[in-house]
C-alpha cells in the first residue's frame, strides 16, 4: 500500500512541476510579447526596427548598443543593422553613429549579409506591418 502512495505522490509532484513550468512560460511571454494597444509610440523607423528586433531576439536596447558580444545579443544587433539598412536609405556611417557603432562593423555586418544571407522574413514582415502606423501617426 505503501508503493501506490508515493506513486501518485510522485504523480502529483510531476502534474505540478508542469503546471509551474506551463505558468512560468505564460509569464515568460507576456513580458516579451505585449498587446498590441500597449505597443509604444513610435517617433522614427528605427525605433519600429529596435522594438521589433527587441521583441524578436528577447533583448534590450541598450544591450544591442553596448559593446557586449554574447551571441543572442550579436545575433540582435546584426538583425537591427539589416533592417536598418533595408529600410531605410541610411549610409552605414549614419547607421553606426544611430547605434554606437564604428562603421567598419557596419560594412563587416552587411557584407556578411551578402555573402551569406541570414532569413529576416519574419521580422522583416513584422517591421512592414508596423511602418503605417507611423505614417498614420505623421499625417494626423
Amino acid at each position: 500500500m505503501m508503493e501506490i502512495t508515493s506513486v501518485s505522490s510522485l504523480s502529483e509532484a510531476y502534474w505540478q512541476s508542469q503546471q509551474h513550468h506551463l505558468r512560468q512560460q505564460r509569464i515568460k511571454n507576456a513580458a516579451f510579447t505585449p498587446p498590441l494597444a500597449q505597443l509604444p509610440h513610435y517617433s522614427s523607423i528605427f525605433d519600429v526596427v529596435m522594438f521589433r528586433v527587441c521583441d524578436r531576439y528577447h533583448v534590450h536596447s541598450n544591450d544591442i548598443m553596448s559593446q557586449r558580444r554574447r551571441g543572442n545579443i550579436v545575433k540582435a544587433r546584426h538583425a537591427a543593422i539589416v533592417m536598418l539598412d533595408r529600410f531605410t536609405r541610411w549610409t552605414a556611417p549614419k547607421i553606426a553613429s544611430k547605434m554606437n557603432k564604428d562603421p567598419s562593423t557596419i560594412f563587416y555586418v552587411l557584407q556578411k549579409q551578402e555573402c551569406s544571407p541570414v532569413n529576416f522574413s519574419e521580422l522583416e514582415r513584422q517591421i512592414r506591418a508596423t511602418i503605417p502606423l507611423i505614417d498614420d501617426l505623421i499625417h494626423s
